[in-house]
């Protein structure tokens, strides 16, 4: 990127602006001057008082585990709905559902959706409140951290386990799937014959034994890793607008400080909005 445009731009920008604010300087009265400053050193307190450390702790209250169950719902609910629909509707979408095993029938589908939904049931109103609470209880930023990895990597180790299992005794794990147990594309049936697994009516017992044991280990996995991502997400966001308020507060200090502080600093933001733009091509 050649620079000296963008510099020769910056200068121009600043010239015009500052010329222009002074003019603005020029025709405030005294009163109207110390009116701007008094707003400019009330914004600071402001900004003081708002400070961002305390909305990072928001991650350990019950409510915001509740708003982050409730989006794992929902995402589960928009997969099984999509997946559904490329089934029998014909939608294309890359989404399948491989929990029970094996599946050598398409209406076995349905063994997987309603081992899925019922174990989001069970797991919202028996065992995730006992594990988000506790998650929550957390007495630092820190061991709220250290607990829901310690949880999210206990389930998923647990499920990894369930999965070594159906490949000692045998049983398909599907194609392309992650480990046996996970939303994929395409579609996968198992392998063989329904003699080979001993009848019809075997092959829908094992596939209902294997979906109601991987479906709640699938969901229950997938909720504490949205809830360790999520928090993850939040505190970056919180630390990054901390930095701001930083920047901020520093120049609102400065500003209030300085008899020509207003217009300064009016004149500073402009020039780093016209440089942004300058450089962005805008």
């Amino acid at each position: 990127m050649n620079f000296v445009p963008v510099i020769g731009s910056i200068a121009l920008w600043t010239g015009a602006f500052v010329g222009l604010l002074k003019l603005f300087d020029w025709l405030l009265s005294a009163k109207q001057k110390e009116r701007l400053a008094f707003r400019a050193a009330a914004l600071w307190v402001w900004l003081d008082d708002q400070r961002l450390g305390r909305f990072v702790s928001t991650v350990r209250s019950l409510r915001s585990q509740r708003i982050l169950s409730l989006t794992a719902h929902c995402i589960v609910t928009l997969i099984v709905v999509s997946f559904l629909g490329r089934v029998f509707l014909g939608w294309s979408v890359p989404v399948d559902i491989y929990i029970g095993t094996p599946r050598l029938f398409i209406y076995q589908v349905w063994i997987d959706v309603a081992a899925i939904f019922l174990s989001a049931a069970l797991l919202t109103f028996v065992l995730h409140p006992r594990l988000s609470t506790w998650i929550a209880g957390a007495s630092s930023l820190s061991r709220f951290f250290y607990r829901a990895g310690s949880v999210a990597l206990v389930s998923y180790a647990i499920m990894r386990f369930y999965i070594w299992g159906l490949m000692v005794m045998g049983l398909p794990l599907g194609k392309n799937i992650w480990d046996g147990s996970k939303f994929l594309s395409p579609a996968s049936f198992a392998p063989g014959t329904v003699e080979m697994y001993g009848g019809k009516l075997k092959v829908l017992l094992i596939s209902a034994i294997t979906a109601a044991i991987g479906a709640p280990l699938l969901i229950e996995t997938l909720l504490l890793i949205i809830i360790l991502l999520c928090s993850i997400g939040w505190v970056l966001l919180i630390w990054c607008l901390i930095s701001i308020h930083i920047v901020v507060k520093f120049l609102v200090l400065r500003i209030a400080e300085h008899k020509d502080g207003p217009v300064l600093g009016i004149s500073a933001l402009l020039v780093a909005i016209g440089a942004l733009l300058k450089v962005f091509g805008w």
